[in-house]
């Protein structure tokens, strides 16, 4: 019965409201602010002075109103469509159902700030007006109305920059930012005190400024600048701060150094570096190396491996005592000879007579790191070396010859 009584109210208004947008000539209108609070609207008659001394408006009732320029504290402009709202909106019922029925009539109208201020004043009206909850995103739950932010806030929710998430992902999103905005602030102090190193005046504040570097948020610029970096001293430098300060960062671009920088210097105090560091991952990350596609990464892994005293490696170290280079031989226009030879070539030239030969060759940092480590003299012979290391290895108290059942 409520809702047959609500349906014919709303009926009701809605044919109220045609009856004024029939006998109403909507254009585009103006309303006029006045500092005392107040509001005029009509039509400005005056739009073209300048400058602006009066606002000249003409009333829908008829007639003329001149307005002072200081009188007005702002002047708007409707649209035809805001027009008819204002004409209807006086006509409105304050009630429940009359807000309602207005807040459809914007949604067809395109007023969305309008229908929103008339679903909540129906809210208000009647808190129990089921339709203007549910246009509002009000759910029941539990016999209470619960919005969509109040859910939401009750499932651990946070609205963070126009979104609704998880707290603890708001908490991990803000500390990505920070930590973001400090890893942009340590970048442009870096680059900076770099440039002063180069002058007389301010090298000995720029190396004090790098010496007092402690922050992880600095090891991403500290490395970035590490990578690029032509100046050997200044690596030095970089290398000191991050082993200093540890990290994952750190300890990829000290181990990144080691293996491929051109500077046997630097690969060696990289090495260093990472010994001191103590992260047993380091060792892992060696032994993964010794099997690189790049000939010269093999050795400087092994060379590392020795630098940190692992003999547990010798089994992979003797697999890695060579390596297959892949030599393309490329014949010649008719001389008959060998042509070009060209090393580490992955395939054949169309239309050639190109030879992919396969060479083993040694590799010499693997063989003196063996050496090091086990105290063996075998060369680059694999399966001695297995040989040797199987025997030498074998417990003392462990008896190989079978026995007699």
């Amino acid at each position: 019965m409520q809702n047959l009584q609500r349906h014919l109210t709303s009926r009701c208004l809605l044919a109220a409201m045609a009856t004024v947008l029939l006998f109403s000539n909507f254009a585009s209108a103006d309303v006029f602010h006045l500092v005392t609070g107040g509001r005029v609207e009509g039509d400005l008659l005056n739009r073209n002075q300048k400058p602006r001394e009066t606002y000249l408006v003409g009333l829908a009732r008829g007639g003329q109103i001149a307005l002072d320029k200081d009188f007005v504290e702002r002047h708007e402009a409707l649209s035809p469509v805001q027009a008819k709202y204002e004409a209807i909106l006086p006509r409105m019922p304050n009630s429940a159902e009359g807000n309602w029925t207005m807040a459809q009539w914007c949604q067809e109208s395109g007023l969305k700030d309008e229908r929103l201020i008339h679903l909540r004043q129906a809210v208000a009206l009647d808190p129990e007006h089921v339709a203007a909850r549910h246009a509002l995103g009000y759910n029941l739950v539990d016999g209470r109305w619960v919005n969509p932010d109040e859910h939401r806030s009750d499932a651990g929710e946070v609205r963070y920059k126009g979104k609704w998430v998880y707290r603890q992902d708001a908490a991990l999103q803000q500390a990505e930012e920070e930590r973001a905005r400090a890893a942009g602030e340590w970048k442009t102090k870096i680059s900076r005190w770099r440039k002063w190193m180069f002058k007389e005046k301010l090298r000995g504040e720029a190396l004090a400024n790098f010496r007092a570097i402690d922050d992880w948020n600095a090891t991403p610029a500290l490395a970035d600048q590490l990578d690029n970096e032509n100046d050997y001293n200044l690596k030095v430098l970089y290398m000191e701060r991050l082993r200093q300060i540890g990290g994952n960062t750190s300890l990829t671009a000290l181990f990144k150094r080691a293996l491929d920088d051109p500077d046997e210097r630097i690969r060696l105090a990289a090495m260093d570096h990472l010994k001191e560091m103590q992260v047993p991952a380091v060792i892992g990350m060696f032994r993964r190396a010794l099997s690189d596609k790049e000939q010269y990464r093999v050795n400087n892994a092994a060379i590392a491996l020795s630098r940190m005293d692992d003999k547990q490696a010798a089994p992979l170290l003797i697999e890695a005592l060579t390596s297959i280079q892949r030599i393309q031989i490329s014949g010649g226009g008719g001389g008959g000879g060998l042509g070009q030879i060209n090393a580490g070539a992955g395939g054949l030239s169309a239309g050639s007579k190109a030879k992919i030969l396969q060479k083993e060759v040694g590799n010499q940092g693997v063989l003196s790191a063996l050496q090091h480590l086990t105290g063996g003299q075998l060369g680059f012979n694999k399966e001695q070396w297995r040989t040797w290391y199987a025997q030498t290895n074998t417990p003392t108290d462990v008896n190989l010859r079978r026995r007699d059942d």
